[in-house]
């Protein structure tokens, strides 16, 4: 084998973008009991997303499990390079699917590290799975779209737990406001593909994921502290 694959494995291995995942703090704007990095959140995203996945499979959606679990732990690698950003603001970074678009160019530098066979096949494979898995319009990117959320609202149900109630209120209503338009999204995106044949196996998917979203919306018993109704301030994701 070439010593540049050599080279590439040791730079990725020693000093690789995604290393410094465990180093980028999350909830930056709101002080927290337990402080969380965004490479545990990541781990997070993944166990969520393997049980959607296999609550999905047995429901007849075909997806690619493989490519769901590098996405949700691959899915804020960007952030390695521009730190923690809010959902607000990632959602202009990521307003269209050029290579132009902040988030696209900090993906193609940690892809580069990822690409340790040095092939430009291979970096355009990254770059625009990265951009797809992004995408509500595939199946795996829903799945990661809820579970970003997910993930997240298990961190506040946990600083409720803490005694955190002045930062998990606020952070839960973001949560919720959130849920609410990701549904919003997915029932416009079922509407407009109602009765295609072509997105049987999406529209299918969407149903369900939109199910489990719905099901974060609500209060269970004896819990209403840690789920409360309301719009988001767009302060934080």
């Amino acid at each position: 084998m070439s010593n540049s694959y050599q080279s590439r494995w040791r730079e990725l291995v020693r000093a690789g973008h995604v290393n410094l995942l465990r180093r980028i703090r999350r909830w930056g704007s709101q002080p927290m009991i337990r402080d969380e990095n965004s490479a545990e959140h990541s781990f997070l995203v993944a166990t969520h997303a393997v049980a959607l996945a296999n609550l999905l499979g047995t429901q007849g959606v075909k997806l690619d499990f493989g490519a769901l679990v590098a996405s949700a732990l691959l899915h804020d690698t960007e952030e390695s390079i521009t730190g923690d950003v809010p959902k607000y603001m990632k959602a202009d970074m990521l307003l269209d699917s050029s290579n132009h678009s902040v988030a696209s160019k900090a993906f193609s530098q940690v892809a580069a590290q990822l690409n340790i066979a040095g092939s430009q096949d291979v970096q355009d494979w990254l770059e625009d799975w990265f951009r797809r898995h992004k995408d509500l319009e595939e199946v795996e990117g829903m799945v990661i779209a809820l579970c970003d959320l997910s993930a997240s609202q298990s961190v506040i149900c946990e600083e409720v737990a803490l005694g955190n109630q002045f930062s998990a209120q606020v952070l839960q209503k973001d949560c919720q406001y959130y849920l609410k338009k990701f549904v919003r999204e997915l029932d416009d995106l079922r509407e407009d593909r109602k009765g295609q044949e072509a997105h049987k196996n999406w529209i299918l998917a969407a149903g369900i994921i939109s199910l489990m979203a719905e099901a974060l919306l609500v209060p269970s018993n004896g819990d209403t502290n840690r789920l409360h109704q309301g719009e988001g301030n767009g302060k934080r994701d």
